[in-house]
């Protein structure tokens, strides 16, 4: 295995972690999903060529590896908590709550759509990318992506009190 492609590799062991975080309940099972999906990686290095997006090939590792270990036990209800709590510290009680709704919106997605959405909005990947790690098509990632954003929007427009917070 060639020293810099390690080096690649660790170098998107925060984007992992992030992700992995967004999959599962806590830190700890986060990061048995990181060196579980490391370990798949290193044993099938080989597939990895010079046009190989890294962080989507990795992304698409886990997120197999967390579809597999699933076996219908749902989505974690916390599985925000950690990512919202450090990308924003909100202040006043009104952004709490809207967060807290959105959190609750979000989770009552289908599982398609979080992962599409957690790939395209959270990870930034283009949907081309996100296709990739999700293996659907692009048009299918674009749809589930707009699904779920449609979706949180009814759930704020729902609430009044939403609507000016």
């Amino acid at each position: 295995m060639e020293v810099q492609l390690l080096r690649d590799i660790e170098e998107l062991i925060p984007v992992l972690r992030r992700y992995a975080r967004f999959l599962v309940r806590d830190p700890h099972h986060a990061d048995d999903l990181v060196q579980d999906c490391l370990g798949s990686a290193v044993l099938h290095v080989d597939q990895v060529r010079a046009e190989t997006n890294l962080r989507a090939w990795l992304l698409g590792i886990m997120a197999t590896r967390w579809s597999d270990g699933q076996c219908g036990k749902g989505w974690p209800e916390d599985a925000l908590e950690g990512a919202c709590a450090s990308s924003w510290s909100p202040r006043r009680q009104e952004h709490e709550r809207l967060i807290e709704d959105l959190r609750e919106a979000f989770l009552r997605l289908p599982d398609s759509q979080k992962l599409a959405m957690i790939c395209v909005i959270f990870e930034g990947l283009p949907y081309d990318e996100a296709a990739k790690v999700l293996d659907i098509s692009v048009g299918t990632a674009k749809a589930r992506v707009a699904r779920g954003r449609e979706a949180l929007r009814r759930a704020i427009a729902a609430d009044p009190l939403l609507r000016t917070a």
